[in-house]
């Protein structure tokens, strides 16, 4: 943790904003930081953070750059690409997400172009570096049926707890259950 900083002049009027909240990033050395955190818009938050230090001086941070950061009950970890808003944290997996947009340019000349968005979800487990994505659907989309492509990635993914590893397999938890399947990998799974 900083020793504590004589706030500037500058940081007590990014402070004063209505779109600044008290808040840390994680450096990529692991250390927490503490300052001021804007508060962007879903479109932005998974690729990009704008901290203000102590001393005033702001800055925006890529996934690349940082291990993650947070302010207010936000939680967010980075996997290098972007920014995942943490879900839960267990003691043996946590749940993830993230929003994430990409432009369509139609097929047709003279169309305009259109963004969509969809949300993410992931696993990660404490022992692994890697978040496995489980679950990715448009906003505002309706999902009809089942997957059978993804729960045979998750059947595979929790091959290392057997009780679990059925009751995907069985079709009874569905990547749709991913909060019953945490709960059951934190602590039914050896």
């Amino acid at each position: 943790m900083q020793g504590f900083a004589q706030e500037s002049a500058d940081y007590e009027k990014y402070k004063k904003s209505l779109n600044y909240w008290d808040g840390y990033i994680i450096d990529k050395g692991g250390q927490k930081i503490e300052g001021l955190v804007k508060d962007l818009n879903e479109e932005k938050v998974a690729y990009q953070v704008v901290f203000v230090n102590k001393a005033g001086a702001k800055k925006k941070y890529k996934p690349s750059q940082i291990r993650g950061y947070g302010y207010s009950v936000y939680k967010y970890v980075s996997n290098s690409k972007i920014f995942l808003e943490v879900v839960s944290e267990g003691k043996r997996i946590g749940i993830y997400k993230a929003l994430t947009e990409s432009i369509n340019y139609g097929g047709l000349s003279g169309t305009a172009p259109m963004k969509s968005q969809s949300e993410g979800y992931y696993f990660k487990k404490t022992n692994e570096v890697v978040f496995f994505e489980f679950k990715a659907e448009a906003v505002n989309s309706i999902r009809l049926g089942k997957s059978k492509k993804v729960d045979k990635k998750l059947v595979e993914y929790f091959s290392d707890c057997e009780s679990l590893k059925t009751r995907i397999a069985s079709g009874e938890l569905t990547s749709n259950d991913y909060n019953k399947i945490a709960y059951h990998y934190n602590y039914d799974c050896q």
